[in-house]
C-alpha cells in the first residue's frame, strides 16, 4: 500500500515537547497533502478543516470524498487517514485529553459546541469520527481563528481564539447534521469507569462481574445502567471496540490476522472473524483485500 507514515503530516515531537512544558492549549498546523496518509489513530483530539484540493477521507467504516468546507472531528483512539490526495489543503487543530477534561470541560454539556469536544470516556458514549460541511463564509471565519492561533501568541490569547474557533464551527454546522438526542443525565460513575477500563485494557478478558465490581454496583444493575446509557450491553460494547481496533490494525500492518486478533483480546481467530463480520459485514481477510492490503504470509 502506498502512502506515508502519519508522523509525516503531524509533528509528534513538537506536540510532546509543548505538552510536556505545560504551555500547550491546542496545537494548530496547516498542510497541503500530495500523498496518502495511512489509516492511523492518536492520543489527542483532532478537528480537521478542509480548505481546498482533492482527496478521500478513510475510516474503518468506509470512505468519503473530501471537498472544501468539510470538518472532521476525530476523537482519541479513532482511526482515520487520507487517500488520493491532490493538493489537499487542510488545517489541524489538536487538543490533548487533559485539556478537554480540564479547561474545556465546561463545554461538554453545551448543546452546540459540546459534540465537538466531548470524550466518550468522560460521558459514556461510544467514540466515532464526525463529519459535516460548512459554507464558504464559515470556512473563512474558522480559518481566521486558526491563523490567529499560530505562534507567537500568549496562552490566554491562544485559549480565547480556540473558543472562538469552536464557536464558529458550532454556529455554522448544518442543523441536518446534528444528532437528535434527548437530554441525558450524567453517566453513572460505574458506566464511566467501565468505559475507561475497557479502553485502557482492550485485550483483557473482561467479565460482567469484574466490570460491575470495579464500578461498585450489583451486576444486574450495572448491565441495566450500561444498556440504558449506551444502548448496548457492556460485552457488546467491548466487542464493538475490539472490532474497530482490529480494523485499524488490519490496515496498518500485514501481520497475520490471528496475531492481530490476539492483541485486541481474541485468542480464537475464527471467533474474531465472526465478530468482525457481524460488525462490518465482511471478514477480516475480505476487509484487507477490499483496501488493497496484501495477504499475510501463510
Amino acid at each position: 500500500m502506498e502512502g506515508v507514515d502519519p508522523a509525516g503530516h503531524w509533528d509528534h515531537l513538537r506536540w510532546r515537547k509543548l505538552r510536556g512544558a505545560g504551555v500547550l492549549t491546542a496545537y494548530v498546523c496547516r498542510h497541503c497533502l500530495q500523498d496518502d496518509i495511512f489509516l492511523h489513530d492518536h492520543d489527542f483530539h483532532e478537528i480537521v478543516l478542509i480548505t481546498g484540493g482533492q482527496g478521500v477521507h478513510a475510516t474503518v467504516f468506509g470512505r468519503r470524498l473530501l471537498r472544501r468546507g468539510m470538518v472532521i472531528v476525530v476523537p482519541p483512539g479513532a482511526c482515520h487517514g487520507y487517500e488520493q490526495c491532490r493538493d489537499l489543503a487542510l488545517w489541524n487543530c489538536c487538543m490533548s485529553v487533559d485539556l478537554l477534561r480540564g479547561e474545556l470541560a465546561f463545554l461538554a454539556d453545551d448543546p452546540d459546541v459540546g459534540s465537538l469536544v466531548r470524550l466518550d470516556a468522560a460521558t459514556g458514549r461510544p467514540r466515532g469520527v464526525m463529519e459535516f460541511t460548512i459554507g464558504d463564509k464559515a470556512v473563512r471565519d474558522a480559518t481566521t481563528c486558526l491563523e490567529a492561533m499560530l505562534p507567537p501568541v500568549s496562552r490566554m490569547e491562544h485559549f480565547g481564539r480556540l473558543l472562538l474557533f469552536l464557536a464558529s464551527l458550532a454556529k455554522a454546522r448544518p442543523a441536518s447534521s446534528r444528532r437528535r438526542e434527548m437530554p441525558q443525565e450524567p453517566a453513572h460513575p460505574a458506566v464511566r469507569r467501565a468505559v475507561m477500563l475497557i479502553s485502557a485494557r482492550l485485550e483483557h478478558d473482561w467479565t460482567l462481574t469484574e466490570l460491575a465490581r470495579e464500578g461498585g454496583v450489583d451486576r444486574s444493575y450495572f448491565v441495566r445502567l450500561f444498556r440504558r446509557r449506551l444502548g448496548l450491553s457492556p460485552l457488546a460494547y467491548l466487542n464493538r471496540r475490539r472490532c474497530e481496533r482490529l480494523a485499524g490494525l488490519l490496515l496498518q500492518t500485514d501481520r497475520p490476522i490471528g496475531q492481530l486478533a490476539m492483541t485486541v483480546g481474541w485468542d480464537d481467530a475464527n471467533y474474531a472473524a465472526r465478530r468482525f463480520k457481524r460488525t462490518f459485514g465482511v471478514t477480516p481477510r475480505q476487509f484487507r483485500a477490499q483496501r488493497g492490503i496484501r495477504a499475510e504470509p501463510q
